[in-house]
Order: C-alpha cells, then sequence, then structure tokens
C-alpha cells in the first residue's frame, strides 16, 4: 500500500453545518446518532446527550449546525411536519423556530440560521430576535455556505451567490 498525505482544513465561517452527522466546533465533537446530537470534548471520554430523540421530542434529524455559540437542529415526529430548534451549546434553552413540511439547514451567520424548505427559496431566521426573512430571488436547492455567501444553482443552470453582508446577488460562473 501507498502513503496519501491528507491535509485537514477548517471552515474559515466559524459556523459548520452537517448532514453526515458530526461536527467539530471550538475542539469539541457533535455526533448525531440514534439518541439525537451528543457532546464529546475528547474522542476518549463518554458523550453526553444535549438534543434527546424521544417520543415527545421526534427523532433528531442528521441535518445540524453551529455557529455563534449555538446548535439548531431538526426534528421530526412520525407523519409529522419538521421542527428546526435553536439551543445552547449544553443543549439548554431550547426555542421553536419554525415548523415546515421540510427543512435543510444551510448554515449559520451573525446569528442567524439560513435554511431552505419544500418551496426552495433560501430563508433565514434570526436566533435573537426571531425575525423571518425569505430571499426571492434566491431559488433553487441545494445551497451551500462559502464565508459570507450562500451559493446555489439557478433554474437557468448559473451558479449564484447571495452575499449576507450587502444583501445583494453574484452570478459566479455559467454552466456552459
Amino acid at each position: 500500500c501507498g502513503e496519501t498525505e491528507v491535509m485537514m482544513t477548517s471552515n474559515i465561517t466559524g459556523s459548520k453545518v452537517t448532514q453526515t452527522g458530526v461536527i467539530e466546533y471550538q475542539n469539541a465533537y457533535y455526533i448525531v446518532d440514534t439518541n439525537g446530537i451528543n457532546y464529546k470534548n475528547s474522542l476518549d471520554e463518554k458523550s453526553i446527550v444535549i438534543a434527546h430523540t424521544s417520543a415527545a421530542n421526534g427523532i433528531v434529524q442528521n441535518n445540524f449546525a453551529i455557529g455563534d455559540e449555538k446548535i439548531y437542529f431538526i426534528t421530526t415526529k412520525k407523519k409529522q411536519a419538521k421542527t428546526l430548534y435553536q439551543c445552547e451549546l449544553d443543549g439548554k434553552k431550547r426555542k421553536k423556530l419554525i415548523v415546515r413540511d421540510d427543512i435543510t439547514i444551510v448554515g449559520v451567520y451573525n446569528n442567524a440560521v439560513y435554511f431552505y424548505d419544500e418551496q426552495n427559496y433560501l430563508k433565514c431566521i434570526d436566533g435573537k430576535t426571531g425575525s423571518k426573512t425569505e430571499f426571492p430571488t434566491a431559488y433553487g436547492s441545494p445551497f451551500y455556505q462559502y464565508n459570507n455567501c450562500f451559493i446555489h444553482k439557478a433554474s437557468d443552470g448559473i451558479l449564484e451567490a447571495y452575499n449576507c453582508d450587502d444583501s445583494s446577488y453574484i452570478i459566479t460562473k455559467t454552466s456552459n
């Protein structure tokens, strides 16, 4: 077998989102499994469940995000809509943000969680005030966060980026 060098990089946005179940944040690990979201401050220690999967709470989804000292996660109950929650890093002070038929978290930026739902529009909820914003020209999915921008492929095949700092759109590249 040959050797392969793997270079590890970190996300420079300060926020992280996953669809696969593990986030490293501030030198600790947040892992989702059948119990919900678990916290481990090292790989050698026992994990602590901070967002429980239960009959009362529903099933905690793999898609969750961490940023601005908060965890954003989605639960769903059988044959019901999904609920987006915000809580502290230790799982305390859980706050219901929105209920939708479908929710996919894209990222966290400046105390707001960005997501898209069954309508495929980029939306955000301010974690402090609870105010909701929809970006009607940011349509298409999936969306991806890069620094202060959320990138998506528009219906005409062009990649676009929504810049959160100045509320502008940038056409990044055509598909041809």
